[in-house]
């Protein structure tokens, strides 16, 4: 599969996105929820608004003709997914979400 498409008209942060984006294909979303986090557009994917079928019709069109920017944009996607939703960096989150609420909540003492 070279290109995945998500048409929802409303959306949270999408696994099924991600892991399009992850197994290296383009992704074309609609600009509702979270997809904007993960696509931006013209970098990591394109986007359409929501219901607009003229506008998912065109993104599809550039994709179909356009196969550098199609490779282009499915390669920033993946590293985009690597970079900073891999189990590493959730773990390294993790632990900066902790420590920020152990810090926050540590006594302080006058000096």
């Amino acid at each position: 599969m070279d290109i995945f498409v998500l048409p929802s008209l409303s959306e949270a942060l999408s696994n099924a996105l991600m892991e399009a984006m992850a197994s290296g294909c383009t992704v074309v979303a609609s600009n509702v929820g979270g997809n904007p986090e993960l696509v931006k557009h013209g970098e990591t994917g394109l986007l359409f608004e929501k219901a607009d079928r003229a506008g998912l019709a065109e993104c599809l069109r550039r994709l179909i003709e356009d196969d550098a920017q199609r490779q282009r944009l499915a390669g920033a996607a993946s590293q985009l997914v690597r970079e900073n939703f891999s189990l590493s960096r959730s773990v390294q989150r993790m632990e900066e979400i902790y420590d920020s609420f152990i810090t926050e909540r540590a006594p302080r003492t006058n000096q």
